[in-house]
């Protein structure tokens, strides 16, 4: 695949300005129709995807929930973890699933992680060891 392909990158191989080839990506009205269509048609033909870390930077703010689930393979945590899914890709969100086994330590550990990971936030089970 190569290395990713900046903003940067793809305006220039458009011979469009960053701003514009951004707010095309982000289908802001103040740009034509064609142009947006140019730019998106682009950007999918040669694998462009925008760099997630990066516009968590920028914006300061994660599109990532992350998600404690005692174990992923009972029915009941799977269900809840596609139904999690489906809401926060709706707002343009991402999940990152952990399980902790029913330890607490690792819950700690999970939620550590996560933090450093800078999610937006935490839905989380607690393992029926967890005293609260």
């Amino acid at each position: 695949m190569g290395k990713n392909l900046t903003l940067k990158d793809l305006a220039q191989k458009l011979g469009l300005s960053t701003s514009t080839v951004s707010r095309a990506l982000q289908n802001n009205p103040a740009i034509s129709d064609d142009t947006r269509l140019r730019v998106n048609k682009f950007a999918k033909k040669i694998g462009y995807y925008p760099d997630a870390l990066a516009k968590s930077l920028k914006n300061k703010k994660s599109y990532t929930i992350g998600v404690i689930v005692p174990e992923i393979s009972h029915f009941f945590f799977s269900s809840v973890i596609d139904g999690i899914e489906d809401v926060t890709y709706k707002d343009g969100y991402t999940i990152m699933v952990t399980k902790s086994n029913e330890d607490f330590e690792r819950e700690v550990l999970n939620l550590e992680s996560l933090i450093s990971n800078r999610v937006a936030g935490v839905i989380a089970s607690i393992s029926q060891n967890t005293k609260t």
